[in-house]
């Protein structure tokens, strides 16, 4: 099974005195502008563009969607945190992409995309 990364997508964020804050709106405004991915499924990485670089900050997986998943309010309760450890910084997200096929996604596949490889 071939997986497709794409990305990095800016996710839109309010910027606040205590910090950033990623809003329902930014949200809808994320998904008008890539809403082709918004059913597929896969794992997906919330990272933290740093100079010319990026950190990772949480690593997820869906079962159902991208859309119904990659902005819940435990990943969102996760990004504000790693958010707040970058004075700088835009968040950024990538889709690894599982491929289109009938019948029920296979799940232990995507979960391996989840998965820290062992060095």
């Amino acid at each position: 099974m071939v997986f497709k990364v794409v990305g990095p997508f800016p996710v839109p964020f309010t910027k606040n005195p205590g910090g950033k804050l990623i809003s329902d709106e930014d949200v809808t405004s994320f998904w008008k502008l890539h809403s082709k991915y918004s059913k597929r499924r896969g794992g997906y990485t919330f990272d933290m563009r740093t100079g010319k670089g990026a950190m990772p900050g949480y690593v997820g997986k869906t079962g159902k969607s991208f859309k119904k998943e990659a902005f819940g309010l435990h990943q969102l309760k996760k990004y504000h945190e790693f958010m707040t450890e970058y004075a700088k910084g835009r968040p950024i997200l990538f889709f690894v992409i599982a491929p289109k096929s009938k019948g029920m996604p296979n799940h232990k596949k995507i979960r391996e995309v989840q998965t820290p490889v062992a060095a």
